[in-house]
């Protein structure tokens, strides 16, 4: 991307975002619960790397929609913490209510699959952390949702986890046809040429660079870096040190 190219990709999503100053609330104040598993790195800081790439807001963007942006300030976060996420491309189905089409958010296309289309996709963007599954964006999910106006309005029997962070094995239930169970979730695989913007890493993670700030100001509030260093050096040790952050431990519920 040459200076022109990024500085007119920039405007497109620097209007879009609206900063929110982040507390160091109990888990009960976050935006809905969290879908996290206890496996592997400590619940707790799966939670507080959540709250930090959750405490940008944006609207409207007009490329490559929120979840690219949601995925960039996840994987800048979790590389600023020394970890090497992947960005993984497909779709999603969440079940919210009893009817099996008009009550699924859905982000993909035809055959439950993530498309690229002409100016954008029909799909979604997610991270992955060894065999964790991580989504930082679904909390935005009810904001973006745009049923087809003839099926009616959406009944929200259940709402979405604010953040996913588990293994990819509880997510593997995908199918070709149908519609997943109410409060399931489906991550879809991709068909076809990726888009543009996943081809251009640069492109990708350029907004989150400029969100830096912000983003560091989260980790060091929230110790973050300490205790990911104490964690990698002592695993069995990590609770006795932070107990403290070990009680607030967040909201976990949903069907796995």
């Amino acid at each position: 991307m040459n200076r022109q190219e990024r500085r007119a990709h920039e405007a497109s999503w620097r209007k879009a975002y609206r900063n929110r100053t982040l507390k160091e609330a109990s888990p009960g104040a976050d935006e809905g619960y969290m879908m996290i598993d206890n496996a592997g790195i400590p619940a707790d800081i799966k939670a507080d790397v959540a709250r930090t790439a959750s405490s940008i807001e944006f609207h409207g963007l007009s490329e490559g929609g929120d979840c690219w942006l949601r995925a960039a300030i996840g994987y800048k976060t979790l590389t600023n913490l020394g970890w090497s996420p992947r960005v993984e491309l497909g779709g999603v189905l969440f079940r919210v209510g009893p009817d099996p089409r008009r009550d699924v958010v859905a982000f993909c296309g035809r055959g439950n699959y993530g498309y690229a289309v002409e100016g954008g996709m029909l799909g979604h963007v997610w991270l992955r952390l060894d065999e964790d599954l991580i989504d930082f964006s679904c909390k935005d999910w009810p904001r973006l949702y745009k049923p087809d106006d003839e099926l009616g309005p959406v009944q929200w029997q259940v709402q979405p986890p604010s953040v996913i962070w588990a293994d990819r094995d509880l997510f593997s239930d995908w199918q070709r046809e149908g519609t997943p169970d109410l409060g399931k979730v489906w991550f879809c695989p991709w068909r076809g040429p990726p888009p543009a913007l996943f081809s251009d890493f640069d492109r990708f993670l350029a907004p989150a660079e400029t969100f830096g700030d912000i983003i560091a100001s989260n980790i060091a509030r929230l110790c973050l870096a300490e205790r990911v260093s104490d964690y990698r050096k002592d695993p069995a040790g990590y609770s006795a040190r932070w107990h403290h952050r070990m009680r607030e431990r967040p909201a976990t519920a949903g069907a796995w």
